[in-house]
Order: structure tokens, then C-alpha cells, then sequence
């Protein structure tokens, strides 16, 4: 175990540090990890004086490139964003259905309804001119079932209006069960998202901030300015505060759809929630939602950004 960590630390070492210029944050310590290059055997250090720009992370979340290949990256980079919110809701409504087995409730309820409807045609197909044919018996149990009523078609022999009676309270039960399956799964998904319990599992080219600090919100703001092309959207907080902290942080317009993880971000597991194998980059903040002395803080950091180095070796890191 010890070995481990030793050879952990040495890996770490290697990797190349270099400042980057624009964000500043009082009082905090930053340095940027960049994916090991072959052959570069350079390291760079530097020292963070409190109030001097300290990073830009527009670099941090993109290989540097140049020229028209850089213009068909971000090209690239745009599509898939706009395919991704293409298929998001499609995949919401997926998820409900597998949840809920609504697949199954809507199959014994529509094969109920049809054996409905067919007794009904035969019922009425003799004596009511508005059941001729089957599609006019189907037409009345849609508008039946949704609770419509035209009044267009309607039963009149005893054995119709009794299966009539049987299609409307199916046609009741249908909606309530729909809708309540509905609302379930959405505020179940609200609650995980505001306590920080979902798992970022379908998430990709997000980028992940560890740790709390008072002043997150000036963070983020520069983060945004300095990275036009990365939405609040694609940003995940992992953390252990409050949600009613998080909540403040979302109650801002610009920030209401960052994502959040509780946990301690040290912990793998943790971080494996937050999808760290398809993120773009990371930020590791000195912590100070809890008490540890500015030795364990840095301990801490540097843990986490060996961690991230070995989960995703092409992940940029910033801490």
C-alpha cells in the first residue's frame, strides 16, 4: 500500500505544471496539470501570490490546436452538443418506461380496450348508423378513453353502453396512471438532482469541480467568461455542501442548470458518478467546507488529482 502510493506520487510528479493566466482568486493556490507529453522531461513550477491571475481554463479544457483544424473541432464540438439535446428527451421518456414498466400496464389496458371496442361494434353495428365499421367503433373509444366526448358517436343498446361504461373508467385509470408515473419520475429525478444523488452515467465533455469554497459563484463567472464554449450546463459540482449552499448557487439565472454530486470528491466512487472517464477537464479547489488544517487541504488536492490522472488519462486538470 505504501509502495503503491510512493509510485502514485512519483507518476504525479512527472506530470508537466504550467500557469495560466486569468482568473483571479483570493487567497487560493492553483496550479494546472496537462497530459504528459513523450519525451518531455521539463517540469515547471511557480509560486501564487493571493489576488494575481492565477489560470485561464480555456486551455485546460482544449488541445491546443491551430489554424482550420481548431475551426472543425469546435464545429464538431457544436453538432454533437446539438445532437446530444436532441436525444435528451427521447431518452428521458425511455428511462420512464423502463422504470415504471409502463410498457406492460399500457399493453393489458389498450388489449383491454380493443376486446372493448370489438364488443361494442358488435353490439351496435346492426341497429346504430354510427358504428358501420370497426374504425368508427375505434374512433368512439379514443374519444371516449381521452375523455373528450365529442358526442358525434354513442352507444344506444344496453350491452354498448355498459362496455361504454367499462371504457370510460379504463379511460380514466389510463391517464392517472400515465400521469402519475409521469410526475413520480420527475420529481423523484428533481429531489436526486437537488440532495446531489444522480449518477452522471450518460454524460460527456462535461467539467467537473471539486470542492467548496464561499466564493464559487465569482469562480464559475470567470470560468464562463473565459470559456465561451462551455455551457453551465456542462459544468458538475462535487462536494459536501448543503443543498440549500447549491441551491443558492442555482437560484442565479446563468447558473440554474449546473449539475451537482454530493461526496466527498477524494472518494473514486464518488467521482465515477460524476463520469470522470468522459469529462473534458477538472478543477480541484482547496476545500473549506470543513475544517482541515492548509496541510490536509493540500494533501487532499493532490490526492484527488492523482485520482482523476488515473480514472481518465486525458483528462485536463486544474487545482
Amino acid at each position: 500500500m505504501r509502495s503503491d502510493f510512493f509510485n502514485r506520487f512519483k507518476a504525479f510528479k512527472n506530470i508537466e505544471r504550467f500557469k495560466i493566466p486569468e482568473l483571479r482568486a483570493p487567497g487560493i493556490k492553483f496550479f494546472v496539470i496537462k497530459k504528459k507529453k513523450e519525451g518531455l522531461k521539463e517540469e515547471k513550477k511557480g509560486a501564487f501570490v493571493p489576488g494575481e491571475p492565477v489560470f485561464k481554463l480555456e486551455e485546460a479544457l482544449h488541445q491546443e490546436s491551430s489554424g482550420k483544424g481548431d475551426e472543425k473541432k469546435r464545429e464538431h464540438r457544436t453538432k454533437h452538443i446539438k445532437r446530444k439535446r436532441r436525444r435528451f428527451r427521447l431518452s428521458d421518456i425511455i428511462e420512464i418506461i423502463k422504470d415504471n414498466n409502463i410498457i406492460v400496464v399500457f399493453f393489458i389496458i389498450m388489449s383491454l380496450l380493443l376486446l372493448c371496442a370489438t364488443g361494442a361494434f358488435l353490439f351496435e353495428v346492426k341497429i346504430n348508423e354510427g358504428f358501420k365499421s370497426i374504425w368508427d367503433t375505434l374512433w368512439w373509444t379514443i374519444v371516449t378513453i381521452t375523455t373528450v366526448g365529442y358526442g358525434d358517436r354513442y352507444p344506444v343498446t344496453i350491452g354498448g353502453r355498459m362496455l361504454g361504461i367499462i371504457i370510460m373508467i379504463l379511460g380514466i385509470a389510463t391517464m392517472g396512471i400515465v400521469t402519475g408515473r409521469i410526475a413520480s419520475f420527475l420529481v423523484d429525478k428533481q429531489i436526486k438532482a437537488r440532495g446531489g444523488l444522480i449518477v452522471m452515467d450518460k454524460k460527456k465533455g462535461h467539467f467537473i469541480i471539486c470542492g467548496w469554497k464561499s466564493e464559487l459563484e465569482n469562480i464559475l463567472e470567470n470560468i464562463l467568461r473565459a470559456n465561451p464554449n462551455l455551457k453551465p450546463s456542462d459544468i458538475v459540482l462535487v462536494n459536501d455542501a448543503e443543498p440549500e449552499e447549491i441551491d443558492h448557487i442555482r437560484s442565479i439565472p446563468k447558473f440554474k442548470y449546473i449539475k451537482f454530486i454530493k461526496g466527498d470528491y477524494i472518494d473514486e466512487k464518488v467521482l465515477q458518478r460524476a463520469n470522470v472517464k468522459n469529462a473534458s477537464g477538472a478543477l480541484v479547489l482547496a476545500d473549506s467546507s470543513r475544517k482541515f488544517s492548509a496541510q490536509e487541504v493540500d494533501s487532499r488536492t493532490v490526492m484527488t488529482v492523482i485520482t482523476l490522472d488515473s480514472m481518465n488519462k486525458n483528462l485536463y486538470t486544474c487545482a
